[in-house]
């Protein structure tokens, strides 16, 4: 699937696993613990310790403070696929290095009754049990797919 675009990487990827070939639409989304902002804190103050106990050089220290939050977000964080097939709505868990779908985890029928709510950055969204993020650059896109293309 090299040279193809994320979006056209996700259509195909669910269109792979459904066997189908009529996946209209689909966007990236985001799942995360509601404690995650208490681990990039202790991520920065274990780096902090980490690199005052070694006692590596300012340069070094500070490459491990920028390094810290964003490896413990990234790690914390899991990539989800929102798609839309005729009648129906898709979440399939997605590969975090590229947005390719992996797995379905769950299918509604559309249109999905689901609304977005403010969040830091981006959008929040239950789906099933849980809650999702929504990068507000896709919230078009999210309409499209719950209220069925």
């Amino acid at each position: 699937m090299g040279g193809l675009s994320g979006r056209s990487r996700m259509l195909s990827s669910v269109d792979g696993l459904t066997g189908a070939s009529d996946t209209t639409e689909a966007i990236l989304i985001q799942k995360r613990p509601p404690w995650i902002l208490v681990a990039l804190i202790a991520s920065v103050v274990v780096g902090e310790v980490i690199g005052n106990v070694v006692g590596i050089g300012d340069s070094l220290m500070a490459v491990l403070r920028i390094a810290c939050a964003p490896v413990a977000y990234i790690g914390l964080t899991s990539y989800w696929i929102l798609a839309h097939r005729p009648g129906e709505v898709i979440l399939a868990r997605s590969s975090k290095l590229t947005a390719r779908a992996i797995e379905v985890a769950e299918r509604w029928p559309a249109p999905l009754n689901a609304s977005l709510n403010s969040a830091i950055l981006s959008k929040k969204v239950e789906l099933g049990d849980s809650q999702y993020y929504v990068a507000r650059g896709f919230v078009g896109r999210f309409g499209k797919i719950v209220n069925g293309g």
